[in-house]
């Protein structure tokens, strides 16, 4: 039954079958990346491999979000850059408080890795745009819908703005701090 189904199925079932393949392989990779951050949000210390653990995290990311893209799993993709911006987001403030409460105790880590990691999340925001763009001009409205609804790509798209203006916001506060302790080293 399964073999005589694989050969009768059209092209276009294969395009949804792979479609869906890669949704819920970057799904579980999504999550996975997502118990990375945690783990790394979590560590005492940040050491030099805790910095490369960063690296690999920002790498892993950009391989699912171009999957997604290459699917044409455009929601998908807004929605795990979402999630990865607010996970990273939280990472990235919280060893901000505790470098500004504890500089001694902060390892490897300076202001200047994370002002380096608050720009590859705008990096990883920017290239999501294309994504959001073509979600949102694909959109229809329901017809026979009130001009005040709302559509699910509209607020998942409101919610991919937020975290994006709030990485945004996070990288000019960093680089505003790393040229100030540039300025009190050289002084």
């Amino acid at each position: 039954d399964a073999l005589q189904a694989l050969r009768t199925a059209s092209p276009a079932n294969a395009v949804t079958l792979s479609a869906t393949a890669v949704q819920a392989q970057c799904a579980v990779r999504s999550r996975q990346l997502l118990m990375e951050i945690a783990r790394l949000r979590e560590a005492p210390v940040p050491t030099q491999d805790w910095l490369s653990d960063l690296e690999r995290v920002f790498s892993a990311h950009a391989a699912i979000s171009d999957e997604l893209q290459a699917a044409g799993l455009y929601c998908r993709r807004i929605a795990a850059c979402a999630e990865f911006v607010e996970a990273l987001v939280g990472l990235i403030e919280a060893r901000e408080r505790e470098l500004a409460r504890d500089p001694a105790n902060a390892g490897v880590l300076s202001v200047g890795h994370l002002r380096r990691s608050a720009e590859q999340l705008v990096e990883a925001i920017e290239s999501c745009q294309p994504a959001r763009n073509a979600a949102l001009s694909n959109a229809l409205p329901v017809e026979g819908m009130d001009g005040s609804a709302v559509l699910p790509i509209e607020v998942l798209s409101a919610r991919f703005d937020t975290w994006g203006a709030r990485a945004a916001a996070l990288a000019r506060e960093l680089a505003a701090v790393s040229r100030e302790e540039g300025v009190h080293l050289a002084g």
